[in-house]
């Protein structure tokens, strides 16, 4: 689940998120990134879509982008997703956008960056996965192939050694792990203490405007003990309202 903050038309946040692929409603607007890349020679680097993408199929793009999630600034949403599109690192925490156009249901801001990169190096990736993220899934598809991971297994342990087992694999971290388990595994314990979607639905019920330490989320945690699980669905499907 992809969440967006939304904003006003003064480009104000609202403390209101919208999942993607639904429709905003009328006067809500989300922020949307595009990063356009030159190198010294005034080269400009484009990127072909995807052949199974819904819009602009098998095209070339000039920019790397996409919305904002729930709260990236715009430069935090441009480094993502350059780093997750191509697999580039470059620090624009301390660049404004050069443009900012206005469309019907949101706000482009668009980057002109100069970066001599090795294209050879770049991970032009199919499928939105960067290339470690594509060894992770290798591996842990070989775990699984071979036996030595496996669901069945994982059911008849107790849940700390199962999130211990699934911290062991690479490319898992306490997030994949909880949310493995309390999806895959129907642990009704598992707690995603990571998940910005929780964050946010904590915090609105909470009427915060901070996000809540991880001592807090601990304190959450014991709070919910025995249906964590639970409390996290509930909390998730509160942003969408009438809960």
């Amino acid at each position: 689940m992809e969440l967006w903050d939304v904003y006003t038309v003064n480009r104000e946040k609202t403390g209101r998120t919208w999942e993607r692929g639904t429709r905003l409603p009328p006067d809500d607007y989300h922020l949307v990134i595009h990063v356009c890349i030159f190198n010294k020679d005034g080269q400009m680097l484009i990127q072909q879509r995807q052949p199974f993408k819904d819009g602009w199929s098998n095209m070339w793009d000039i920019t790397v982008g996409g919305s904002a999630t729930v709260g990236d600034t715009s430069q935090q949403a441009a480094m993502r997703e350059l780093e997750e599109e191509i697999g580039l690192k470059l620090d624009l925490s301390n660049t404004r956008p050069h443009l900012t156009v206005n469309f019907d249901e949101g706000f482009d801001d668009i980057y002109l960056v100069e970066a001599d990169v090795d294209l050879n190096e770049l991970t032009l990736r199919a499928m939105q996965f960067s290339t470690r993220k594509a060894e992770y899934i290798i591996g842990i598809s070989r775990e699984i192939a071979n036996g030595t991971l496996s669901k069945q297994a994982l059911r008849h342990q107790p849940r700390e050694v199962v999130h211990t087992r699934l911290l062991s694999i690479r490319g898992v971290g306490e997030w994949t792990a909880e949310y493995v388990r309390m999806k895959c595994l129907q642990d009704r314990q598992a707690f995603p203490a990571m998940d910005a979607g929780l964050h946010q639905a904590l915090k609105f019920h909470l009427e915060r405007t901070d996000k809540l330490t991880a001592e807090e989320m601990q304190e959450m945690r014991v709070r919910f003990s025995g249906w964590e699980a639970y409390a996290t669905f509930y909390l998730w499907r509160s942003l969408y309202g009438n809960v």
